[in-house]
């Protein structure tokens, strides 16, 4: 029988990846719900005085105030772990199972034990209810790339470089008004170029998104399946 806490490894982008598996038989299920509300307002200002004769005169600004509330559920679930001790998990959402079912549910760490919820697979029901999704587990963990990374300061360096080489030429054919024509066609070559480059640049970075999100992905998938395999063993 393979243990409820096997690890697998999986190297992504530069993050070493590792699954762990956590297996339970329902005990309780209680669906709770916090509202956090949050407010803010302004106002209120204004002036008054008092005339020679006593009359009192002056404004007051009306006081503006709003207040937002935002609704958040979760599953808390009790469930007998295979050794016989009991433990609680905090699921995000509301989680289709009752007592009795038996469930296993699927985590993602990195090499520092920064971990977080992927799946909760429900092997009685043959139901898999995502909880951080591939694209938000690549981001939880850096591994996908925004669009200044590094290469937004290349096309600026290379436009930089371009206006000066631009004024170099400029000086050094300053006469008959070539140091204008010469100055353009360095900016607009330079320019030209660097759009290029970025260009290319955002395409390597989409595609290098894309493929650890998918890497992460094909993770969970196969962790799912595996989920059904285990269950045979843990629960003959």
């Amino acid at each position: 029988m393979r243990t409820e806490n096997e690890r697998e490894y999986f190297q992504v982008g530069w993050k070493k990846l590792y699954v762990i598996y956590s297996v339970g038989e329902v005990l309780e299920n209680k669906l709770h719900s916090e509202t956090h509300v949050s407010g803010g307002g302004g106002g209120g200002g204004g002036n008054i005085s008092t005339g020679p004769a006593g009359h009192v005169t002056g404004n007051i600004s009306p006081t503006h105030f709003s207040i937002n509330s935002n609704t958040y559920t979760k599953s808390i679930i009790w469930v007998r772990k295979p050794d016989g001790s009991e433990e609680e998990w905090k699921i995000p959402g509301e989680a289709s199972v009752r007592v009795g079912h038996r469930l296993i549910l699927v985590s993602l760490f990195d090499e520092n034990n920064k971990g977080y919820k992927a799946i909760l697979v429900n092997t009685s029901t043959r139901k898999i209810d995502v909880i951080c999704s591939a694209y938000e587990l690549a981001t939880n963990y850096s591994l996908t790339l925004g669009p200044d990374s590094g290469w937004g300061v290349l096309g600026v360096l290379l436009s930089v470089l371009g206006i000066g080489l631009g004024c170099v030429m400029g000086s050094a054919f300053r006469s008959g008004g070539l140091g204008f024509t010469a100055a353009f066609i360095s900016i607009a070559i330079t320019t030209i170029f660097s759009l290029s480059r970025n260009a290319t640049a955002k395409q390597k970075i989409m595609s290098t998104n894309n493929e650890r999100v998918g890497q992460i992905d094909g993770i969970i998938n196969r962790a799912s399946a595996k989920c059904f395999e285990y269950a045979g063993e843990i629960w003959p």
